[in-house]
């Protein structure tokens, strides 16, 4: 579950380096989101990478995981972001990168990132 995933990774408190490679979860999706608790976390991330299926990619507790990298610090820090096997086909995950790309903007020195084909970008962005 993505609670599972985050109290893991909660553990490591000097995790600097993040490299999530053909993740799957191993139930179906639920009827509804997971709750977002977005605590403080110590962890600072310098280096994020995220390489999955559109399939994981548009789940809602994918969503909610990269939520919980922005709001809870965790991206505060980030200075290179390889989101380029990520594939984002829908509105939720665009956002929540949306908001990863905030929290980290002020640190970020790379970043890859591929948008789907149904994906439009405004010139707001």
């Amino acid at each position: 579950s993505p609670n599972d995933l985050r109290r893991t990774l909660s553990s490591l408190h000097r995790l600097e380096s993040l490299i999530i490679s053909s993740p799957a979860w191993i139930t179906d999706p639920p009827a509804r989101p997971p709750a977002a608790r977005y605590r403080p976390s110590s962890i600072r991330l310098a280096m994020l990478s995220v390489s999955s299926t559109a399939r994981w990619a548009s789940d809602t507790r994918s969503v909610y995981f990269i939520k919980w990298l922005s709001q809870s610090n965790v991206a505060s820090e980030l200075q290179r972001l390889d989101l380029e096997h990520l594939p984002v086909n829908d509105a939720a995950m665009l956002d929540a990168i949306t908001v990863l790309l905030d929290v980290a903007k002020s640190t970020l020195r790379e970043v890859d990132v591929w948008l789907g084909p149904e994906i439009e970008v405004s010139s707001g962005m």
